[in-house]
């Protein structure tokens, strides 16, 4: 017997719009983000600490990445360009877009 429009085919489920953990915790590390002082707050731990911004956020960018890196040059050393060229398309439109946004904020 087919279900009614509107019914549900699990009436004991989960309630409409219950948030699960994983929502939870990315509500809870974005509102982090905005108390720190968001984009503003990430280009001046980048600055300080660039090793560690670029760890944070090579696990935040998509895993299948072409790159050519040259031997010799330190991650500090490589120039922006370089540094974009290391990015698939989506990375680089995402970085530009926070670029963005971090200019319009200053």
């Amino acid at each position: 017997m087919p279900f009614k429009k509107g019914e549900s085919g699990n009436p004991s489920g989960k309630p409409k719009g219950t948030r699960n953990e994983y929502n939870q915790f990315k509500d809870g590390l974005l509102e982090a983000y905005h108390k720190l002082g968001g984009v503003e707050y990430l280009v001046k731990w980048g600055e300080k600490n660039p090793t560690g911004f670029f760890m944070v956020m090579s696990k935040l960018l998509p895993k299948q990445v072409q790159a050519e890196v040259k031997v010799g040059k330190s991650i500090k050393e490589l120039t922006n360009d370089e540094l974009f060229g290391m990015l698939d398309a989506s990375g680089r439109e995402r970085v530009r877009e926070q670029i963005s946004i971090a200019r319009q904020a200053n």
